[in-house]
């Protein structure tokens, strides 16, 4: 009878590992496909059953939801209701105890996210950490479990890609399937955190997709895209108009077969330029990072919440759902994905509604529709002619600056800028101020800009006064 040494079961898991996570990425594609030609009743099915198992999770590992679900039912029905709803800032206070994994702690995830050379590496080996750059407070620090990615991916695949118009198949095949996404980069942010994560575990797809930072001048972003020829593009909206742009005055010659915004709000004019220059299926996407994939866009162009995995709950300023058709005052999400980082009933503070009828590509899925961030280009004057700056270009450079908590940007005139800022605790504000400004002129002169002027407006970030959101870069000036 064979004995069973450490070299044979290392061997035989090496085998075996890949072969089960397979088979489990496989039943996830599968179970995406059915609910998405399903009914209602399998979509609330699936969210039931999952729902119970993150509470369980949660209650059995996390020491603060073993306190906060103490009184939750062990069996039948979850009720949301019975869940208390938490907000982004209560849960960074208490991060080592709300995380179900007692390795991960609040000091260690830091340590590694200082390391902008460990973007897209696996926390301890089994975990991607990204942060975010929320509009009401300092950033969340969101983990990934390797479950989560499972869902992205399959969602992503089977419900994005999927959706593309046949018609476009082959310019996608012509283009070599090449993709392009410009976003924030320098930072453990979402879109370079993936990127960089699928070109580690596999760096031949560098040779079909770039990643190109939102801070690079449109010039240099131009020549890229005209060499790269990409099938895909995606990026903010803000700044595929300045693309479209581009390609109308003829400096630009790209023909994307799918282009894919977010992280801002996608207006009707600039969904028609982009059409208009590249033929192409336009793809908006309202996401967060605490719970990705929420939403997919339909081939009518409206918003599904991905409510197998994903639950939204439009609720006014009482934490009371709001009936469909009603706009909402914030909304509650639970994401279904992770369990390493339980999200329940945590507040994302969009306003949105939920849409009465169905839609009429036939999904199960509910549909929402999005009040969405109202972030300004800023178009500043220079002697050789204006240079207009995407808001989340400005805004990466100043939320890299160490110390800083929450920001506000405002163009005050053709070749001013006056910046509002909050530090984080224990730091020198004057220290951070001067860090701040060095890194603003750095940006500002490779963009052109030397010649704008910075100051210093020491009230800090003034949210809007009835919906709390804070508009983070603003023109002020009209000129």
């Amino acid at each position: 009878m064979r004995t069973c040494t450490t070299t044979s079961c290392s061997g035989l898991s090496r085998s075996v590992g890949p072969l089960w996570r397979s088979t489990r990425t496989a039943e996830v594609f599968w179970d995406v496909w059915r609910a998405g030609r399903g009914d209602a009743a399998g979509i609330e099915r699936r969210q039931q059953r999952r729902l119970r198992a993150l509470v369980e999770c949660a209650r059995a590992r996390s020491p603060y939801y073993r306190a906060a679900l103490r009184d939750v039912p062990g069996s039948g029905p979850v009720r949301l209701v019975d869940l208390p709803p938490v907000t982004k800032s209560e849960m960074m206070l208490r991060f080592d105890d709300w995380v179900t994994d007692p390795a991960v702690t609040y000091a260690g995830v830091q340590e590694f996210l200082q390391d902008p050379a460990r973007v897209g590496e696996s926390f301890l080996g089994r975990y991607l950490v990204t942060t975010t750059s929320g509009s009401t407070g300092s950033p969340a620090v969101v983990l990934f479990d390797a479950r989560a990615r499972q869902v992205a991916t399959a969602i992503a695949v089977v419900r994005g890609v999927g959706s593309v118009p046949w018609g476009q198949w082959r310019r996608v095949l012509r283009l070599g399937g090449r993709q392009v996404a410009i976003f924030a980069t320098g930072g453990h942010f979402l879109a370079e955190t993936f990127l960089q994560h699928r070109f580690r575990t596999r760096p031949i797809r560098r040779r079909f997709a770039r990643l190109l930072s939102v801070m690079t001048p449109l010039d240099e972003l131009v020549d890229e895209l005209n060499a790269f020829g990409p099938a895909f593009l995606g990026s903010y909206p803000s700044v595929l108009d300045l693309l479209a742009r581009e390609q109308e005055a003829g400096r630009l010659h790209i023909a994307p077969a799918v282009v894919t915004s977010g992280g801002e709000h996608l207006s009707a004019p600039v969904r028609a330029r982009l059409t208009r220059q590249w033929d192409c299926r336009v793809w908006d996407s309202y996401n967060a990072t605490e719970a990705m994939p929420l939403t997919i866009p339909c081939a009518v162009g409206r918003f599904h919440v991905n409510a197998d995995w994903i639950i939204l709950e439009p609720v006014d300023a009482d934490r009371r759902p709001v009936p469909p058709g009603t706009p909402s005052v914030t909304t509650l999400v639970t994401n279904l994905t992770d369990h390493v980082q339980p999200i329940i009933r945590y507040e994302l503070g969009d306003s949105v509604t939920l849409a009465a009828d169905g839609c009429r590509c036939g999904s199960p899925l509910p549909v929402v529709t999005v009040v969405g961030r109202s972030n300004d280009v800023l178009r500043f004057s220079r002697p050789e002619g204006p240079v207009e700056i995407p808001p989340l270009a400005l805004g990466s450079v100043i939320e890299q600056t160490v110390g800083v908590r929450r920001y506000q940007a405002i163009q005050t005139g053709p070749a001013t800028l006056t910046v509002r800022v909050e530090t984080e605790r224990g730091s020198d504000p004057d220290r951070v101020w001067v860090d701040l400004t060095r890194r603003l002129r750095d940006f500002l002169t490779r963009q052109g800009l030397g010649n704008v002027d910075l100051s210093r407006d020491r009230s800090g970030p003034q949210p809007e006064p009835h919906s709390g959101k804070l508009r983070q870069v603003i023109c002020a000036f009209d000129g």
